[in-house]
């Protein structure tokens, strides 16, 4: 019996030696594998020419005007944008300047006019994402492709994007540009010459997006003419 004893307590010694070895070994292999391993660097953001401009937009007090007025919007807790109390406004949205329904927003010294994409475009330049595909309906989007046509950013492209919160809420207007090329800039100019004549202003290549005035053409409008869901005005209007 008392061999037995001995035996069981080598046993037992021979077994927590080797728990010992095994936990060590494991945790040198965890420190290694941590020392192998580099550390996350930081994701470089991308570089980009583009311009983004966001406003808060409400329509007109008027009850029958057509128009949104733009305000500045404040962040609040760095995710919650909301519109100011500025009355007076910063610019403003029309939708009956251009036709078919398509926006011109002036923002400050800058107008941007807003274009069809395509000849035939079945939607008329209008990009609309209704709630619950309810046209009318709101929360809602509208977004359409625009051209600076006045202004510090004259040439430029790119989209307006329109978010309304709720019927005669208002919402949330975003504009990205791609500046305009540095040659396209420049031959956009009428340089002045020396001698007292103007060279005439080179024309733009064809495959660039047409002048607002091109793209587009502006309709008689018959104020009794209904309209459809598509076209944002009084009852489908951005609010």
């Amino acid at each position: 019996m008392r061999q037995m004893g001995i035996a069981a307590l080598w046993l037992a010694l021979a077994a927590l030696v080797g728990a010992l070895v095994v936990g060590g070994s494991a945790r040198a292999g965890l420190r290694l594998q941590d020392d192998a391993t580099p550390a996350a660097s930081p994701v470089a953001p991308a570089e980009t020419d583009a311009l983004t401009l966001v406003v808060g937009y409400l329509p007109d007090t008027d009850a029958a005007s057509e128009l949104l007025i733009l305000r500045p919007i404040a962040i609040e807790g760095g995710v919650f944008a909301d519109l100011t109390d500025d009355e007076d406004g910063i610019g403003q949205v029309d939708f009956n300047v251009l036709g078919n329904g398509l926006p011109q927003i002036r923002l400050g010294d800058s107008t941007f006019d807003a274009y069809i994409r395509f000849e035939g475009d079945p939607e008329g330049g209008l990009r609309w994402t209704w709630f619950f595909d309810e046209p009318g309906v709101r929360p809602a989007t509208l977004v359409v492709q625009v051209a600076a046509t006045a202004g510090p950013f004259t040439g430029a492209n790119g989209t307006a994007t329109f978010v309304s919160r709720a019927t005669d809420a208002g919402g949330v207007l975003a504009i990205v540009l791609t500046p305009a090329a540095a040659d396209d800039a420049s031959a956009a100019q009428t340089p002045t010459a020396n001698d007292g004549t103007a060279e005439e202003t080179p024309d733009a290549d064809g495959d660039e997006t047409p002048p607002v005035s091109e793209a587009i053409e502006t309709p008689d409008t018959d104020d009794d003419e209904a309209a459809d869901d598509e076209t944002p005005v009084a009852s489908t209007r951005l609010s």
